[in-house]
Order: structure tokens, then C-alpha cells, then sequence
């Protein structure tokens, strides 16, 4: 797969797949895409959370204005008051994610967590 500049994936990585696998198009999965992240987005300005089975949940929360530090001059400054989005994966779905990585995937991947380790109550002598 060609990825964007900087080694990201972008948006017309992701219309390129659409358009392969359902036989769309580039315009209308583009179509498609746009639509689906303006449904999350609308749907983000309502209370509760989205809730997208065997993929994930986005929740919106509202953050107070608060003190901050400009990195470069280190004078203060006021953060305004806005809103965040949190997204929690799956398990299934972060389980597939595993699944598809091979080691050299994983070593490109350091925030991936290692394997737990065994319990030391439970090792047999």
C-alpha cells in the first residue's frame, strides 16, 4: 500500500481501500467517507456515547479553560475551554489488530504493549 508523506496513512489511502473492496468509485467512496465521519461527528454533538460494536466507543467530553505554558517562550497562556474526543478499541478489535501483526510489524510499532508476563504466584517450583 503507498502511504502518505511522513509514513502516515491517510484519507486517500482509506478511499483507495474503500473503493477497491466494495467496487466503488474513488469519487463516491470519497462520497462515502465524507458522509460517515460527518454522521460520527453529528452524532459526537449529542450526549452519551457512539458505540460501534466490534470496533469501538467515542465519547465526547467538555474541557475547562486552564493554565498552560507555550513550549518555545515558556510564557504563560490561557487555554480556552473546548472539547475532546476519546476513543476506546474493542477488544475484538484489538484482538484482530494482534492477529495481523507480524514481529517485524510490531518492531515498527513500539507503543505496542509486550505480552504479560506470567504471574509469579502461579509458577510451579
Amino acid at each position: 500500500m503507498k502511504r502518505a508523506t511522513g509514513g502516515a496513512i491517510g484519507r486517500d489511502d482509506l478511499i483507495n481501500i474503500v473503493a477497491q473492496k466494495v467496487a466503488l468509485t474513488k469519487e463516491k467512496a470519497k462520497e462515502v467517507i465524507s458522509v460517515t465521519m460527518d454522521g460520527i461527528l453529528s452524532l459526537l454533538a449529542q450526549p452519551g456515547k457512539l458505540l460501534l460494536v466490534n470496533f469501538g466507543a467515542f465519547t465526547a467530553k467538555k474541557t475547562n479553560e486552564r493554565q498552560g505554558r507555550n513550549p518555545k517562550t515558556g510564557a504563560a497562556i490561557t487555554i480556552p475551554a473546548g472539547y475532546k474526543v476519546n476513543f476506546k478499541i474493542s477488544k475484538t478489535w484489538r484482538d484482530e489488530i494482534e492477529a495481523k501483526m507480524t514481529p517485524k510489524t510490531r518492531a515498527q510499532h513500539p507503543a505496542t504493549k509486550p505480552a504479560a508476563k506470567p504471574n509469579a504466584k502461579n509458577k510451579r517450583r
